[in-house]
């Protein structure tokens, strides 16, 4: 195959897509999710958040183009293209992201190579989840200087190159938005920090080296600030980079738009800790929360959590002065969590994907389970999205996820 050839498979992909956009009712969506992270919810809100199964998906993988580029945007589109069918409140951007190619990562991130090993006999993502650990680069806490942070720095050469290679092909149909936020844009220190020292032996630091902890956290820090200032300064920050793992259109940023220059205080900024799920609040605050504030509140808002429990953080989680979402996940008490949250953020409520669609599809099931979400949060007055996150396998049947949606419509409208 050649280039003009990827072209045509990408460029009837990108006009399914843009059609896909204007179909959808994006006015009507964007104000009810803006009216939810106002905390004046019309309605729960239902998203699905990552396609892990594109492997079952014969229209995703049988990927037609050559060209490694073109192949990686066609897989993108078609995943784009699967999710709008879903149905759930998703809205589509009619658009297609390019990220910029990044300058000093030959080493990594930071300087260290963050080198797995898989169990004897087994590779990553074999039959499902990951099944590996770290081998920890930093193996003395008074050794810091073996971490080189990156500078923010983008090769425009290589990124003008694919830009034209995309905009040649597709230009004319959507725009194509090159993101050029640093490496640190989404770093939230807790994976960094855990696959620098392991996870056991970074919970030891917590008690045996706290000063040693602090002084890798603070360098961390420093850096990550320090790109952001760079990024900001230079003006490769958009109003296309937000992220919240869910959708971001609310009252207190800024919509997306791409290759639009933004500040911080335009933007949403999205944390999370899952590595610390298993430390005390004091310990969170003290470990994590310090650390990240700082950075979250140079945003207008933020939203905290991935995976992770956070029942019984809740209140150090008030610190955060630009706070407006949570996840409650199905690791955490969504009673508990409830009844502290109330009305006063959005709750990502996170039902378990196992029992919903992944490990069978049980409907009368899926209609209990979200019944009593349904009933604990509206007993607390809480405002709510429903977030079906990081679905792994649907059993190969492609009709489960739009299945899912509309069932859970049935019960929550």
């Amino acid at each position: 195959m050649t280039i003009e050839s990827d072209a045509k498979i990408l460029r009837e992909l990108a006009k399914r897509c843009r059609d896909a956009a204007a179909s959808q009712d994006r006015d009507r969506t964007k104000d009810q999710w803006r009216r939810l992270h106002d905390c004046r919810m019309e309605r729960p809100m239902i998203w699905i958040w990552v396609i892990l199964f594109t492997d079952e998906l014969e229209e995703i993988t049988n990927l037609r183009c050559e060209h490694p580029l073109f192949r990686q945007k066609e897989q993108e589109l078609r995943v784009e293209l699967y999710h709008h069918y879903i149905g759930d409140d998703y809205l589509l951007e009619p658009y297609l992201t390019l990220q910029a190619s990044r300058t000093g990562l030959q080493k990594g991130s930071w300087g260290v190579p963050f080198a797995r090993r898989t169990y004897e006999g087994r590779r990553p993502f074999e039959g499902g989840a990951a099944d590996v650990y770290p081998d920890p680069p930093i193996k003395s806490l008074d050794d810091l200087n073996v971490i080189q942070p990156v500078e923010h720095g983008i090769d425009e050469e290589r990124t003008a190159e694919n830009r034209k290679l995309l905009e040649d092909a597709v230009g004319d149909i959507m725009p194509i938005y090159v993101s050029r936020v640093p490496v640190y844009f989404r770093e939230f220190f807790a994976p960094a920090v855990t696959n620098m020292r392991g996870m056991t032996q970074l919970m030891m630091d917590m008690i045996e080296n706290p000063e040693g902890l602090h002084r890798l956290l603070g360098k961390m820090q420093k850096a990550v600030i320090a790109a952001h200032d760079r990024a900001e300064e230079l003006g490769d920050i958009s109003r296309a980079d937000q992220y919240i793992q869910s959708c971001p259109y609310s009252n207190y940023t800024v919509d997306l738009a791409p290759n639009v220059p933004a500040t911080h205080k335009d933007l949403w900024c999205f944390v999370q800790s899952q590595e610390f799920t298993g430390i005390s609040p004091q310990m969170h605050k003290d470990f994590a929360l310090d650390y990240q504030k700082p950075i979250m509140e140079r945003f207008a808002a933020s939203a905290y959590g991935c995976c992770e429990d956070l029942t019984h953080k809740i209140d150090i989680l008030r610190d955060i002065k630009n706070l407006r979402q949570i996840s409650v996940t199905p690791a955490a008490d969504l009673e508990k969590c409830a009844e502290q949250i109330g009305s006063d953020y959005v709750i990502s409520w996170r039902p378990n994907p196992t029992d919903q669609v992944c490990a069978t599809f049980d409907r009368d099931r899926v209609r209990r389970l979200i019944a009593e979400g349904r009933d604990i949060l509206e007993k607390y007055g809480c405002h709510y999205e429903i977030n079906l996150k990081d679905v792994l396998t649907v059993q190969g049947d492609r009709e489960r996820l739009r299945e899912w949606v509309e069932i859970v419509r049935s019960v929550i409208e």
